[in-house]
């Protein structure tokens, strides 16, 4: 349960039923929340470039330069019957 003037929220204390608050303990409440200094948002995370795309390529080309030599000593394999 909260009490509330325009752009201040005030909680009320535990235990006490919001229908047993009267109008200048309310006004305490809201007096006493903007006497408290706000909270600092924390601050956003600059984000980080990620270079995944040059990793894939250069992936790429060294499969398939592997690939080629593969083909290449695949032929120089084979063994002539006698």
């Amino acid at each position: 349960p909260y009490v509330k003037h325009q752009t201040t929220t005030a909680p009320l204390p535990r235990g006490g039923a919001p229908a047993n608050v009267t109008l200048e303990q309310a006004l305490e409440l809201i007096v006493a929340k903007e006497k408290k200094p706000a909270r600092k948002k924390a601050a956003k995370k600059k984000a980080t470039k990620k270079t995944t795309t040059k990793k894939t390529a250069a992936k790429k080309k060294t499969a398939k330069k592997t690939a080629k030599k593969s083909a290449k000593k695949a032929p120089a394999k084979k063994v002539a019957a006698d």
